[in-house]
């Protein structure tokens, strides 16, 4: 310990700044390599798939549309069973009750039948809906609802795929539908969402 104080007690102003200095170097890089290894190791990940098939059935179109969702993060992924104060399982603004994204169901399928399109190129937004009719919002997790608290209870492992898939009987056209997905990690930054276009051909 002495001989600690005479060392500090010898050294220059400038050997203590370049002491300190080297500290604060290996403090910031411990710092980047341990968030580095929290975001690769507890990141959550998600990929959704959308796939659809129709079948005519007495001069009707039965549609049937599969999501394939699958955890690709290395922890359990769980879907948020919360809900705002105007029961939404996430609204971009609390505030609005028009702007935004707001859904309903953790995993959700929304569907719109496109009325006209553009004459020329130009993006559909999905949020525009002049040129679309929306169906009702689509539970995906109903068959794995809390049945006291009729909120969902499912979760995910990692590497692990689940297969949820929607019957539906839709006329033909062109079809918008978007699967949303929301877990349960505080704020609302476990959030997915994916937009396929289908088409329902016209019972022959």
């Amino acid at each position: 310990m002495h001989s600690l104080w005479t060392w500090l007690t010898c050294l220059t102003p400038e050997d203590f700044e370049h002491i300190v200095l080297g500290f604060a170097s290996i403090v910031g890089a411990g710092w980047v390599l341990i968030r580095l290894f929290h975001e690769r190791t507890w990141q959550s990940a998600l990929a959704i798939e959308i796939e659809s098939s129709s079948i005519p059935v007495q001069q009707q179109t039965l549609t049937f549309i599969e999501v394939r969702l699958r955890n690709e993060g290395k922890v359990r992924l769980r879907a948020k069973a919360r809900r705002t104060k105007n029961k939404f399982a996430f609204e971009d603004d609390e505030k609005s009750k028009d702007v935004g994204e707001k859904n309903l169901h953790s995993a959700s399928l929304r569907i719109k039948k496109l009325t006209g399109l553009p004459s020329g190129d130009a993006w559909i937004d999905w949020f525009n809906g002049q040129r679309a009719e929306s169906l009702p919002e689509i539970d995906l997790l109903n068959e794995y609802e809390n049945i006291e608290t009729h909120l969902p209870d499912f979760w995910m492992e990692p590497g692990e795929t689940y297969k949820l898939g929607v019957p539906l009987c839709l006329s033909d056209g062109v079809y918008l539908v978007k699967v949303t997905f929301v877990g349960n990690h505080r704020g609302d930054d476990e959030f997915w969402s994916r937009i396929a276009v289908i088409r329902v051909p016209a019972p022959e």
